[in-house]
């Protein structure tokens, strides 16, 4: 056989599997849904409840920036404290 037979085949034979595969896959999942669907309870339609209206926040208010004025002449270094 040669080499470009042998590559083909082999292309062949991946594609194959590959295809069994997804078919196997295919298949079980629906056989586990099927199942599935089978065994489950009974379940109960939900009943849609009307809902109250939500109260919407207030809105906030900006910030107000405080403004201070400092004299060079007085004052050397400046300490600030974040405040949170």
């Amino acid at each position: 056989m040669s080499v470009v037979s042998l590559f083909f085949l082999g292309l062949f034979y991946v594609c194959l599997l590959f295809s069994l595969c997804v078919l196997l896959v295919v298949g079980v999942k629906l056989i586990y849904s099927h199942v599935k669907s089978i065994f489950a309870p009974p379940s109960a339609i939900p009943i849609k409840q009307p809902t109250a209206v939500k109260s919407t926040k207030p809105k906030r208010k900006p910030k107000t920036f405080r403004s201070i004025e400092i004299n060079p002449e007085e004052v050397d270094r400046i300490y600030v404290k974040k405040v949170s």
